[in-house]
């Protein structure tokens, strides 16, 4: 007699989500998202190589105007403070 092993896949419910699941969420390509996240135009949390996007700041993000033309950096990242760069944000 043989058994069979059935395997139970639970789906975890989790905030943060990967480039291919904010791309499906903004409706754009994952290689805009590597594109974005290069650039620093969304905020995001890196581990080593591991980028992930948690889902409240994605939608914090949105909610201020996303990357207005990509002419800004996203509003958590803008870094203040002596010796910080300057980002003009234009008009």
């Amino acid at each position: 007699m043989s058994e069979t092993v059935t395997e139970h896949k639970i789906a975890i419910e989790t905030p943060w989500m990967t480039v291919q699941e904010v791309a499906m969420y903004l409706s754009v390509s994952p290689g805009t998202i590597r594109n974005w996240v290069s650039r620093k135009y969304i905020p995001f949390a890196k581990h080593g190589r591991v980028v992930r996007f948690h889902r409240d700041r994605i939608d914090e993000w949105l909610r201020r105007g996303a990357c207005q033309g990509r002419s800004r950096l996203a509003p958590s990242l803008q870094s203040t403070g002596p010796g910080a760069p300057a980002f003009r944000q234009k008009s």
